[in-house]
C-alpha cells in the first residue's frame, strides 16, 4: 500500500480519506500536494495535485517562509 497514508499504524486509501474528510489535503515531505479530498479538487481543480504548497495557497502564518514545510518534514509520518 505505497499510496496509502498512515497514520499511528493505520491506513487509508485517497478514496477513503475523500469519503471521511472531503476536505482533506495530502501532502509529501517536500510539502508538494500528493492528494486532495473531493470538494478540495472541485475548488481548486484537478490540476493541483503535484504542485507546492505555497504556490496553491497564501499561507498567513507562520510568517517565515518554508517553516511550515520544515515543521512538516520534521513530523511527516515515516
Amino acid at each position: 500500500m505505497q499510496d496509502d497514508a498512515c497514520l499511528s499504524g493505520y491506513a487509508f486509501s485517497e478514496a477513503t480519506l475523500g469519503a471521511l474528510m472531503p476536505l482533506f489535503l495530502w501532502l509529501d515531505s517536500d510539502c508538494q500536494i500528493r492528494g486532495a479530498g473531493p470538494t478540495l479538487r472541485k475548488l481548486l481543480g484537478d490540476g493541483v495535485i503535484g504542485q507546492d504548497l505555497e504556490s496553491v495557497f497564501t499561507l498567513r502564518r507562520p510568517r517565515r517562509t518554508g517553516a511550515l514545510c520544515v515543521w512538516f518534514r520534521r513530523s511527516a509520518c515515516r
